[in-house]
């Protein structure tokens, strides 16, 4: 496998804590249909745009990363638990009256039976945008990439990425969200799955994976469209270039939570050291297949990624 550097990535996106609840089943509740969950124990990790910065440090990757948390017991779990992982968040700011997203998920049996969303999607505040547009140059200096990982929770305004966009120097990777791509125009690399991709395109289903591709790389003028297509893969479509087909690595999917996030992460580490999309994207298949292999958001090392890659 190519020897990967220890590169900084430049990290910006829509904050969330994710909530872990595991507990046993062994009865029906007699005030409804549903099942008692005994509780064994909880846990909490840093979810959304949190959770690629967890995957771009098991990768060896030093992460600045550039969000925003509400004045919560959420947002301040959320921070610690960031910077017990060593990520350096002083690009993170805290929105007043704003809600820091949480998503509760009840685990039994290690099934995933339930999952409970606490959040208010409102833009970010004017004046924190213009603040962190003000910041970009020197929070981007020295990254080797840029990472956009939009959960469309209000923080990536059209305004803020295309700031982000100008300000570049290197590559820009971005994991879209909504149906407007054009808010992303200009960016090296974007990263749909198959659904979002066609939502995008304003394509129906009897339109073939090329078209959809074609409008988005119209709209979007950006250098390479990766559509991750679960079991079916990834596809790479390249203005003036024939698509190509990467062929998915799975072997066991107990999970494909967070499955996108590794995709991302590995993307913009080998972008960052200078590979082609096209070993970015080899790379990013094998991360993607052990991380689905593990139940809840898996945290792929280069290591584990070298004993499949020498399996191959």
């Amino acid at each position: 496998m190519v020897d990967l550097k220890p590169k900084k990535i430049a990290l910006i996106g829509d904050l969330m804590l994710d909530a872990y609840t595991f507990g046993n089943v062994d009865r029906i509740s007699p005030e409804a249909p549903v099942p008692v969950i005994h509780v064994t124990s909880e846990s909490n990790q840093p979810g959304g745009v949190g959770n690629v910065a967890l995957n771009l440090a098991a990768l060896g990757s030093s992460v600045s990363l550039m969000g925003r948390i509400g004045s919560d017991i959420s947002g301040k779990t959320l921070l610690k638990e960031l910077e017990d992982y060593k990520i350096c968040c002083d690009s993170v700011v805290v929105q007043g009256g704003f809600l820091t997203p949480r998503k509760n998920r009840l685990i039994a049996a290690n099934q995933q039976i339930a999952r409970i969303d606490h959040e208010v999607i409102i833009p970010i505040d004017h004046t924190l945008e213009n603040s962190l547009i003000k910041s970009l140059p020197s929070f981007l200096s020295g990254a080797g990439a840029i990472a956009l990982s939009d959960y469309g929770k209000g923080l990536l305004t059209p305004k803020f990425v295309q700031a982000v966009i100008q300000a570049a120097s290197v590559p820009v990777i971005v994991d879209p969200k909504g149906v407007d791509f054009s808010i992303y125009k200009g960016a090296d690399v974007i990263k749909p799955n198959l659904k979002e991709a066609y939502a995008a395109s304003g394509l129906s289903k009897a339109h073939s994976l090329e078209d959809v591709a074609q409008k988005l790389l119209t709209v979007t003028e950006c250098k390479a469209l990766v559509i991750t297509r679960s079991e079916q893969g990834i596809s790479l479509f390249q203005p003036n270039t024939e698509p190509r087909v990467f062929s998915a690595r799975n072997r066991e999917v107990k999970d494909v939570t967070g499955a996108g996030d590794t995709v991302l992460a590995t993307l913009s580490v080998c972008l960052a050291n200078g590979l082609s999309i096209e070993d970015a994207i080899s790379l990013a298949n094998i991360a993607a297949g052990i991380a689905v292999e593990g139940l809840g958001c898996q945290h792929v090392t280069l290591e584990q990624m070298q004993t499949v890659y020498s399996r191959l």
